[in-house]
């Protein structure tokens, strides 16, 4: 049930107090306590700029912003910033990616609110993994054939925060500081009115019933066509297995796209996505040119109160079709000599791209070698924490960690090189980060897997696997395609509730 005395820890006379201090950008907000989150998120993703950020499993903040206040979107060198639809340019920037964020962000000055949440605005949005082209001097040889952006964000002046652990909903609202003193009663009034207006917007969301219309059932859906054929695929896995034999790597995680036409809205599928298959990192980014549908296991790196951690992810085994034969799965997963050394080898490889950031001495495995469970397949998953050296900013952070090494391989560089000579298109955001950065510097990314692009009609889903010097071809084209399943389920749900 919804609280009646709505709490407001914030007030008019902290507004003057934050000014005076020199803060550009001033909050409300209202807290809520609410029984469930919505049944479908359509009615707060449908606009042509929006973000969710959902912990569908396990994680504690899931973060929607609706009504964004800017879109910004840049390729290596230059960034457009758009209005809040995304359709119109307000201004542009020069620079790398990295260089223009922090730049967006050090432009603004927020109150520093004790005992607060992680985020409560800022960024939110998605780098490619062609991002990492913009500080080591890779090769150029798939091709980039989707026009997409490298890098897409919102920025969240507007931002509702649920708090799965409490059941408490959070209502933020920032508005630009009054320039005289007089202006505050009034500005206060509209930016609590524009909160309740927010809230108003979440509680129809929330009273929104499921769809009910005629569903697929079915837990499989026909794999489209791949950008590799697999006699090509396997090819590729062999050709690793020579650098791997030559010293080059020790593993590369090769990747394959399949693509076919879109049978319904990015929002449905995201809510298919959610009922069939929910993740810690779930997530749908929508903008006038393309959605991006994500349901991911595995977060990058967050840094947030000096701490700064990284879950990798290595080690598949399908599931089973019964409790027995999951259960022989996993036993065959934990005892197979292959998936725990690649398991700990990238663990290593974390622990050391933390530690290029982190305090020294303070790198540490929290959790090791656990078992997660998904909807087609089960994981090996650790837990790598440290402290984060003094004076450290979250674009340092992003820069040591990415891209993640269970999806590159080891060593990074060589590994992303061979890649890049063996795959024959660009991953685009696949393999990228979906996250958020906060205007008070922390941050939390997630590796882009487990995910769809749909742009232009067509949906586009990237998977791959880990290929190691006993790999077989054939298992592991099996372990691309599977990984895409969840995917292609949810699109065939989504559009026969869109036919129905």
């Amino acid at each position: 049930m919804w609280e009646s005395n709505m709490e407001q820890r914030i007030t008019a006379e902290h507004w003057r107090a934050w000014a005076k201090e020199g803060c550009t950008l001033l909050p409300v907000m209202l807290k809520a306590g609410a029984e469930r989150l919505p049944e479908t998120w359509t009615a707060l993703t449908h606009s042509p700029a929006s973000v969710l950020l959902e912990s569908a499993q396990g994680g504690r903040y899931t973060y929607v912003c609706d009504q964004p206040a800017r879109v910004i979107v840049g390729d290596a060198t230059a960034a457009e910033v758009r209005s809040g639809d995304g359709r119109s340019v307000l201004t542009r920037y020069q620079g790398d990616p990295l260089q223009v964020l922090t730049q967006l962000v050090a432009e603004i000055r927020t109150p520093r609110i004790p005992a607060m949440l992680p985020m409560i605005g800022g960024l939110i949005g998605v780098f490619g993994y062609d991002l990492i082209h913009t500080w080591e001097k890779l090769p150029w040889i798939a091709r980039r054939d989707l026009d997409l952006p490298l890098y897409a964000f919102l920025e969240a002046r507007e931002l509702f925060i649920f708090d799965h652990l409490e059941h408490v909903l959070h209502v933020v609202v920032w508005t630009d500081a009054p320039a005289r003193a007089e202006e505050f009663p009034a500005a206060f009034a509209l930016a609590e009115a524009r909160a309740g207006d927010a809230l108003s917007r979440w509680r129809d969301a929330v009273a929104r019933p499921p769809i009910t219309t005629k569903r697929s059932r079915a837990d499989r859906a026909p794999s489209p066509p791949p950008s590799f054929s697999a006699e090509a695929f396997q090819a590729a896995v062999r050709r690793i297995k020579d650098y791997i034999a030559a010293g080059d790597t020790y593993q590369v995680n090769l990747s394959l796209r399949t693509s076919r036409a879109a049978t319904a809205p990015a929002e449905w599928i995201y809510d298919a996505l959610r009922r069939i298959n929910p993740s810690p990192y779930m997530g749908l980014l929508r903008l006038p040119e393309f959605a991006l549908v994500c349901g991911s296991p595995e977060l990058l790196v967050r840094a947030v109160d000096g701490v700064v951690s990284s879950r990798p992810i290595a080690g598949t085994r399908p599931r089973g079709d019964v409790p027995p034969q999951d259960s022989h799965f996993s036993a065959e997963l934990f005892a197979s000599d292959k998936e725990r050394a690649e398991h700990l080898m990238l663990v290593d490889l974390i622990r050391n791209d933390l530690g290029r950031v982190a305090d020294y001495g303070s790198v540490r495995v929290a959790e090791f070698m656990a078992l997660e469970r998904y909807s087609h397949v089960m994981h090996i998953v650790s837990q790598v924490e440290a402290r984060l050296a003094r004076g450290r900013s979250w674009a340092e952070v992003l820069r040591a960690m990415f891209p993640g090494g269970t999806i590159t391989g080891c060593p990074k560089i060589r590994t992303m090189e061979i890649i890049e000579e063996l795959e024959p298109v660009g991953r685009g955001f696949y393999t990228g980060a979906l996250g958020w950065i906060g205007y008070n510097g922390a941050m939390e990314m997630n590796i882009v897997i487990r995910s769809m692009l749909v742009k232009d009609g067509v949906a586009h889903v990237q998977a791959g696997a880990g290929i190691v010097a006993d790999s077989q071809p054939e298992r592991e084209l099996d372990e691309s395609l599977r990984k895409a399943q969840a995917l292609w389920v949810a699109l065939e749900q989504a559009g026969a509730e869109s036919n129905a």
